[in-house]
């Protein structure tokens, strides 16, 4: 039962499916131990950093609590750390939900701090950024969110900026495990986080540019230590 009424959520239009699942899901945090994050990404992460009190980045972590990666690892384990998201009413829910306890930041993450801002394409958990991305189908992309009743992709002006700069700001400089779910542009966000800076354990990324991805943090001393889907692996520093 608790896994078909976010499926029947889908099909009632987005505003009020939005609405309805995050009145849900926040039931199940309240209640239960169950949380919806796609393809199990909490429970494998798990595996890997089954620790208390570590530091977690999350970007593009929506409302805070549909499909999150970290929320677990908060409420299980006691982790804490910087969540970033550049829609701004998810940015508030964000906000609202995880504030307390973490740094929540409204920016996109590019490989330049200029423009200072930029345009998503807001799709839900499925925004991306308006911009030619390498190897990333917009208009495939688009059908799927649609079919799913995420929007038809109007357009967001959102602040932008390098990760690298986002943590320096907030004196962020150490991080056990780095999530990243940006819809095609984890290169250019790749590209903007000075390693040298900034030190993470473990980086958890979404990709459908797994060959890029993977020589830019090889580059980097970073090894490839499981295929979490099919599209999310989990890099190990080494």
């Amino acid at each position: 039962m608790f896994k078909i009424i976010p499926i029947l959520i889908f099909y009632l239009p987005s505003s009020l499916g939005n609405y309805l699942l995050f009145q849900y899901q926040n039931f199940l945090n309240k209640y239960q131990s169950i949380y919806f994050c796609q393809n199990d990404l909490d429970f494998k992460l798990m595996k890997h950093l089954n620790k208390r009190n570590g530091k977690y980045l999350e970007v593009g972590a929506f409302d805070g609590l549909v499909g999150s990666v970290s929320l677990r690892l908060e409420k299980n384990l006691n982790w804490s750390g910087v969540l970033i998201e550049p829609l701004i009413d998810k940015f508030n829910k964000l906000k609202n939900f995880r504030g307390k306890k973490n740094i929540c930041i409204n920016s996109a993450c590019t490989n330049s701090d200029y423009p200072k801002k930029i345009q998503i394409f807001s799709l839900g958990r499925m925004s991306f950024i308006n911009k030619k991305l390498k190897n990333f189908n917009i208009k495939k992309h688009s059908e799927v969110a649609k079919k799913l009743l995420l929007g038809v992709g109007k357009l967001e002006t959102c602040p932008n900026s390098t990760l690298t700069n986002l943590l320096i700001n907030k004196k962020v400089f150490n991080l056990d495990l780095a999530i990243i779910d940006v819809e095609g542009s984890e290169n250019l966000l790749l590209e903007g986080l000075d390693f040298k800076k900034i030190n993470i354990d473990f980086i958890c990324i979404e990709t459908y540019s797994f060959a890029i991805i993977n020589k830019i943090l090889k580059k980097n001393n970073y090894q490839l230590i499981d295929k979490l889907s099919a599209y999310d692996y989990l890099y190990r520093k080494k």
